[in-house]
């Protein structure tokens, strides 16, 4: 068994007029941002260690009906316990946004964007001189939002709500 603590950070939905610049007239849109960092306790007499973090944004689009959630960030620190929580943390929280019974925000369509490029770092100054980081290349970061999509895909699909679901995968500069 793992000791696992959450840390959420939202702010309050607010007017976003960034999202269609030259639309005339603007729709409507507001964004919510969102930041989870997950610690966990390696043992009890231990203090927590912050293990992986993801920063979302969700925008709300009332005159259509539709909501982006949007992954800008996920990184974890490489000093949790093996296997890393990551995918379960992202995996959790994607399943919680598409699900339309938990889902918080009322939208008809759900499209969730993201942002992969492999880095060594992205929320946690220097845990890339950590020995238990390994960061992913280009192909295999692609790959692992592949397969975290798939799994949400699933799940959902198991669920069957009446929901119509439809995957697409664009990786700029491949055809």
């Amino acid at each position: 068994t793992r000791e696992f603590h959450l840390h959420v950070l939202v702010s309050s939905p607010h007017r976003h007029t960034g999202l269609f610049p030259y639309a005339h007239p603007r729709p409507r849109v507001y964004l919510q941002d969102i930041f989870v960092l997950l610690s966990e306790r390696p043992s009890p007499d231990t203090s927590r260690q912050l293990v992986s973090a993801v920063e979302l944004s969700v925008y709300n689009i009332p005159a259509t009906s539709c909501g982006i959630v949007y992954v800008s960030k996920v990184d974890s620190t490489g000093q949790g316990i093996f296997p890393s929580p990551t995918s379960t943390l992202v995996k959790a929280l994607l399943t919680y946004y598409s699900d339309r019974e938990t889902r918080p925000i009322h939208v008809d369509t759900l499209w969730i964007q993201l942002f992969a490029r492999a880095q060594n770092q992205y929320l946690f100054p220097n845990s890339s001189e950590h020995p238990g980081k390994h960061p992913l290349s280009d192909v295999k970061l692609c790959a692992w939002w592949k397969r975290v999509l798939g799994d949400v895909a699933s799940g959902l699909e198991a669920k069957k709500q009446n929901t119509r679901l439809g995957l697409y995968y664009v990786l700029p500069g491949y055809n």
